[in-house]
């Protein structure tokens, strides 16, 4: 039996996924873990940093509340030549009604580029942030509401304080239960 927190918060979080154009399978080249959890304190944010490192992935993470409706912040961890930057409530982006979602955090934007790397470019116009957010939003919200069987298959569960290494396929968890 499947929680309803869990799968609310993995329907958002394969909507995210597919939005910003990361495939649904994992590629060859998987770059990016995706991740769902309640808000991070100070320690459980060094643990994603850890996560990024020991998976060599950078981390997009959807926090939601247990029971919220929609997440309450996305957040990244991303590889940078001095180590892993923890960049707190990104903010979901889309030019336009067809373009793919970006993510805006404090100086860059980020979007997943070729052979799927979450990649960084220039912020878009700050005059069109208020609509262009408004437009992601929407956007993923419609499309988190259609995918309420998104799959747990392959994916991982990390426990509090863990590390990668510490790591348990939800496959396992759902035979223990």
């Amino acid at each position: 039996m499947r929680h309803p927190y869990i799968e609310k918060s993995q329907s958002w979080t394969m909507a995210l996924r597919t939005l910003m154009g990361y495939p649904a399978y994992a590629p060859s080249f998987h770059t990016v873990a995706w991740c769902v959890s309640s808000p991070r304190n100070l320690i459980q944010i060094m643990d994603l940093a850890c996560l990024a490192r020991d998976s060599g992935r950078d981390v997009v993470h959807v926090a939601f509340e247990l029971d919220a409706d929609e997440p309450i912040a996305v957040s990244m961890a991303v590889h940078r030549d001095t180590g892993i930057e923890w960049m707190p409530n990104v903010l979901p982006y889309a030019a336009n009604e067809t373009a793919k979602i970006e993510l805006l955090a404090d100086r860059r934007r980020w979007h997943i580029g070729p052979r799927h790397v979450l990649t960084s470019a220039k912020l878009p116009p700050k005059a069109s942030w208020e609509s262009g957010i408004a437009i992601a939003r929407r956007r993923w919200r419609q499309v988190a509401a259609t995918m309420k069987s998104a799959s747990a298959e392959g994916s991982m569960w990390v426990p509090d304080g863990g590390s990668y290494a510490d790591a348990i396929p939800h496959e396992a968890l759902r035979v223990a239960a």
